[in-house]
């Protein structure tokens, strides 16, 4: 899932059953989602100076079990 604006809310994605992980390219920490249903919701990590990633685009990868 690529973003061109961050957003602070939870991401809610139709059409994924059962998620494995879920990352953010570029963030080291763990990225929490859960999984109900046909849908996978992404809870996007709190962003800080410190910890700021790319200004222009922000990458989920969502490993998906088949």
């Amino acid at each position: 899932m690529i973003l061109t604006q961050w957003r602070e809310e939870p991401i809610t994605i139709a059409g994924i059953r059962k998620a494995v992980t879920v990352e953010l390219l570029g963030y080291n920490d763990r990225i929490k989602y859960s999984t109900s249903g046909n849908k996978i919701v992404v809870i996007p990590p709190v962003i800080n100076p410190s910890n700021k990633l790319d200004q222009y685009a922000w990458i989920y990868k969502i490993k998906i079990l088949q």
